[in-house]
């Protein structure tokens, strides 16, 4: 039954997708003609069909008869419209995954994004200037008379398909998806060995020839000499007998946030042969999956940073938010710019070993801030269930040994990372899973409470799931920085995984189809604080580095102790403290809001 009604869920979508794309279509090729008017198209219901484009119908234009028809037409074509791109932006993730399906899928699927690229290639036509003076006067006499069909608001809806922004490289030109997936099936299947200092050295010397014969930028390169020799390698048996055996080797290197270089390679071992143990050639590989987003992991801001996935992802109409875009836009070049070979990559990397240095030549500093912030965030959090008695002893724990720890910005930044990957990016991509897999009716079904309350109750599922790994390692034998860490995840964990939920309802409000929750002052400043860190990491990254290393060194402190000095005004609500990216969290909070009430004043369909 309920893989009957998912399939149900996602054939309707694909209904929905097929009318937006007709109505494009229509709407596209009105557009191409000498005289493009609400005239070229007719309205029918929630479709549009072509309509005629006789030269008659202009003096209706001028008539106050049919003046207010004119209006009426208008605003249904631009509702129709509007509809139309929410309904593929929506569900842009189905309209990708039909691309790699059966050939009537693919087929269907390269026709839709056709459409979009068409549309998106008629509004940067139609936001060039007029070629002759006649042409102004006409788009003049068009807009003054309200019959023009592309409008400026039209003109400001491009259709995104959302996107990471990645590179791939691999020694043999496989997939980079096929590489891991044989590297997770041989983890699955494989029993921990210990290798021999020849097999080491000989996986070091073919990865890194592999390397260098490869398509790899030469940065990465450089990068994968220097960290194979200090980072741990997974040896596994994965077949054999008595007396012989395969043995894999697997190394993951993570020279730079975001870039991500995996080396695997096989062993035949025989206790019979004078050789014990020989390389498999056809076995070695070297691949590379870098994937920015022009967020800043916690290394790249101060040591603690939230996610990525806090910020809005892919607003269905983002005419509407004339701040949030100019977020959207950095992050983007940003994102753009940090890759291999482009313009900030080596630079990034330079900033983030003098940040490192400068945190841990003034640790005691930093450290007492990061606790100060940690505990500002402690008290400012609404959550009373989820804090106890025991709450700010987990708090001095942790710090009072980080301060122990040899390398102290490695292990918070790592630490902090932690708390995103598990209560705030694991409950976000469960949520967009079991979105776009159709396969919870709930989701896309019901009245807007149903959904709100699917949607919510998904969310708390995965921060429960969260929280039962932590416990279930802080379970297992470990030393004291090691247990005081997993407590300190826990408790900061939960308390920011239960703010971000609550702005991923927002987000996804819209989406979905239900009343935006009404944020908590808290959940507004963790939505402020994920903005102003992009904008921090911009412009840190327009840092200009120079030979005096020292004055590098000073104005990256002054920098570091100004940032976490301004987050722990933010939650301790500083009232000399004004916080501009404020402005911007209530622009969305305004928007996700309007949204509703507008999706809900629409006319029912047809």
């Amino acid at each position: 039954m309920e893989e009957s009604s998912s399939n149900i869920v996602r054939d309707n979508i694909i209904i929905l997708l097929d009318v937006a794309i007709q109505n494009l279509e229509v709407f596209i090729k009105a557009s191409q003609q000498k005289v493009p008017t609400i005239y070229s198209v007719n309205v029918e219901g929630n479709h549009l069909t072509p309509g005629r484009s006789h030269t008659f119908p202009f003096l209706h234009a001028f008539l106050p008869k049919y003046q207010k028809e004119n209006r009426f037409k208008h605003q249904a074509i631009k509702q129709i419209i509007f509809s139309s791109i929410e309904v593929l932006q929506k569900h842009s993730r189905l309209l990708l995954k039909l691309k790699r399906g059966n050939t009537e899928e693919q087929q269907w699927a390269k026709h839709g994004l056709d459409v979009i690229n068409a549309y998106n290639a008629l509004l940067i036509k139609s936001r060039k200037p007029p070629e002759s003076f006649t042409e102004k006067l006409k788009n003049s006499f068009y807009s003054y008379t309200g019959i023009s069909l592309i409008t400026a608001e039209l003109k400001k809806n491009w259709i995104e398909i959302p996107s990471e922004i990645f590179m791939r490289f691999d020694s043999f030109g496989d997939h980079e998806g096929k590489t891991m997936e044989k590297i997770a099936t041989e983890l699955r299947k494989g029993k921990l060995v210990e290798f021999s200092k020849t097999e080491r050295d000989i996986f070091c010397m073919r990865a890194i020839t592999l390397a260098e014969k490869s398509k790899l930028p030469p940065e990465l390169s450089v990068d994968l000499n220097t960290l194979m020799r200090s980072t741990p390698i997974t040896a596994l048996e994965t077949e054999g007998d008595s007396t012989s055996s395969v043995i894999s080797m697997v190394q993951m290197l993570t020279p730079f946030p975001g870039e991500v270089i995996t080396v695997r390679g096989q062993f035949k071992r025989d206790e019979t042969s004078h050789v014990p143990s020989v390389p498999d050639p056809k076995s070695f590989r070297v691949s590379t999956i870098v994937t920015q987003t022009g967020f800043p992991h916690p290394s790249q801001y101060t040591g603690w940073a939230l996610s990525n996935v806090v910020i809005p992802q892919n607003p269905l109409r983002m005419d509407l938010l004339s701040h949030f875009q100019t977020i959207v836009k950095i992050k983007k070049q940003v994102a753009t710019d940090l890759l291999p070979g482009e313009r900030l990559n080596l630079k990034a990397k330079e900033l983030l070993i003098l940040k490192k240095e400068v945190f841990d030549e003034n640790s005691e500093g930093f450290i007492r801030q990061h606790e100060e912030l940690s505990n500002a965030i402690l008290k400012a959090a609404p959550y009373k269930s989820l804090k106890d008695k025991s709450s700010q002893e987990k708090i001095d724990t942790f710090y009072a040994l980080l301060k122990t720890h040899p390398t102290p910005f490695d292990f918070i930044s790592q630490t902090h990372q932690m708390i995103n990957k598990f209560f705030i990016d694991y409950p976000h991509e469960k949520l967009v899973q079991e979105w776009h897999s159709h396969q919870n009716p709930d989701l896309h079904e019901g009245d807007p409470k149903d959904r709100f309350r699917a949607t919510s109750e998904l969310l708390q599922r995965a921060l429960e799931l969260a929280c039962e790994e932590v416990t279930i390692q802080l379970k297992q034998p470990q030393t004291k920085i090691e247990e005081a860490t997993l407590n300190f995840i826990f408790l900061q964990g939960r308390i920011l995984g239960q703010a971000a939920s609550s702005l991923f309802l927002q987000h996804f409000s819209e989406k979905i189809g239900f009343a935006p929750p009404l944020l908590k002052h808290f959940e507004l400043m963790i939505q402020t604080c994920s903005i102003r860190q992009v904008l921090a990491f911009q412009r840190e990254l327009d840092f200009v580095l120079t030979p005096n290393k020292q004055e590098m060194k000073s104005q990256h402190k002054q920098n570091l102790e100004r940032l976490i000095k301004e987050d722990i005004a933010i939650f301790q609500e500083d009232p000399d403290f004004e916080e501009p990216t404020l402005k911007i969290a209530h622009e969305l909070e305004r928007y996700y809001n309007s949204r509703y009430n507008y999706q809900l004043n629409l006319p029912k369909k047809k």
